[in-house]
């Protein structure tokens, strides 16, 4: 009986760090898509992404300054939090 509750405790586990590794690699990918689009942007739309906004400052720039930093720490956060949340759920069903 106890290395069938090992098994299961293991495959629970095992889904668990699955889960974690796909959200991770989702969420990389979507802030590497972020990142990407950048220089896109700036080949193909460059007259909108070098025009001046605020005085000097381009699009370009308010992308890459407000949006991927933003970005940066929001992702990190979700995946904090998400990842948090299904260990805590794990952790209650198991006590």
């Amino acid at each position: 009986m106890k290395d069938s509750d090992n098994e299961d405790d293991r495959n629970k586990i095992e889904k668990l760090i699955a889960k974690n590794f796909k959200l991770s690699i989702s969420l990389g990918l979507i802030f590497l898509t972020i990142i990407l689009i950048l220089p896109v942007l700036n080949e193909f739309a460059s007259d909108i992404m070098l025009k001046p906004v605020f005085g000097n400052f381009t699009v370009t720039l308010i992308y890459t300054a407000l949006f991927i930093f933003i970005m940066g720490w929001i992702i990190p956060l979700y995946y904090t939090l998400e990842t948090d949340k299904r260990e805590r759920e794990y952790e209650e069903e198991h006590k």
